[in-house]
């Protein structure tokens, strides 16, 4: 009888309602004024997918994305939704009386804009301390300039306009023997966002075919097999899940992913190997985040790319 007007969610249920939505299991969405996502990352070809949806089923609005922490009680910025400031990955502004800054990891020296690095959180709606955990609290905490900051672990930054944006968790980044870190999050919106490349690896009809097979996706670290002595370097490991019916197109993804991943970002974000799922057997969690401990225990998968990260 009465419909939502406000409904928050992960990416993963929005993808799921926007597919109800294109199999015409969902005809009418009209009375949604805040769709908002969170709680896991939202990459740009997945956020244009569930707003096309959301428009043809007659919401007016795009859908929100914002970001905050538990330490913090909830949300800590406010998306940016109109169209002269909506920006896609990006979480928004920071709410009132929250301020977020952007620090290096190692010297805490503190970024400009467009500069990664973690992200700071000073706000009134701060906890305390973490309960009987005397050393988590001051590893949390940290004074700059007189205020109080709680380190969030994750990675982002600020944009000329304010908006922040978060690119990973410091702990997922994958650190190779060459001494730098790769970013997950950069090779799974590469891949998601594949119907969007301009560059020349691809034809239209590979990206458009390739955009509409690909159901998800994600990067992980592994132990790196060529270093059993250096525990500490992992190699990339890309899982893709293929929509059905598109098994067919699996060897020729395989072998142009390498050269598209390294236009669209750098070699050095080449995966080592690539393991295809199916759309049902990709692995979530019960809060439908994508389940990395599973992929994680996959190891190395057969399939290895022949392009080697440089």
């Amino acid at each position: 009888k009465n419909k939502p007007n406000h409904v928050s969610s992960v990416p993963k249920c929005w993808t799921m309602y926007a597919d109800a939505i294109n199999r015409n299991k969902v005809k009418d969405s009209s009375y949604l004024k805040t769709p908002t996502s969170g709680a896991a990352p939202l990459p740009k070809g997945k956020h244009m997918y569930i707003d096309e949806a959301l428009k043809k089923s007659g919401t007016l609005y795009k859908l929100n994305n914002g970001w905050g922490l538990s330490q913090f009680g909830g949300g800590v910025t406010t998306p940016v939704n109109d169209e002269f400031t909506f920006k896609y990955q990006s979480v928004g502004v920071p709410l009132p009386g929250n301020i977020v800054g952007i620090f290096d990891c190692e010297t805490l020296e503190e970024k400009g804009y467009n500069e990664e690095g973690e992200v700071w959180v000073s706000a009134p709606s701060a906890m305390s301390r973490y309960f009987d955990d005397e050393h988590s609290t001051e590893k949390f905490f940290v004074e700059y300039n007189g205020r109080i900051y709680g380190r969030t672990s994750d990675i982002g930054y600020l944009d000329a306009d304010g908006i922040l944006h978060i690119v990973g968790r410091m702990s997922d980044a994958i650190p190779t023997k060459s001494g730098t870190k790769i970013s997950p999050g950069y090779v799974s919106e590469a891949v998601l966002n594949i119907k969007n490349y301009c560059g020349k690896v691809l034809t239209s009809k590979q990206k458009d075919v390739f955009g509409d097979a690909i159901f998800d996706c994600a990067v992980v670290g592994v132990p790196d097999p060529a270093n059993d002595e250096h525990e500490e370097y992992q190699v990339p490991i890309l899982h893709i899940a293929l929509k059905d019916g598109y098994k067919e197109i699996e060897d020729d993804l395989i072998k142009l992913l390498p050269g598209y991943i390294e236009d669209n970002i750098d070699s050095k974000h080449i995966p080592y190997a690539i393991k295809i799922w199916g759309e049902n057997d990709f692995p979530y969690t019960p809060a439908k985040k994508i389940d990395t401990g599973t992929l994680k225990a996959v190891g190395v998968p057969t399939i290895k790319v022949k392009r080697k990260i440089k």
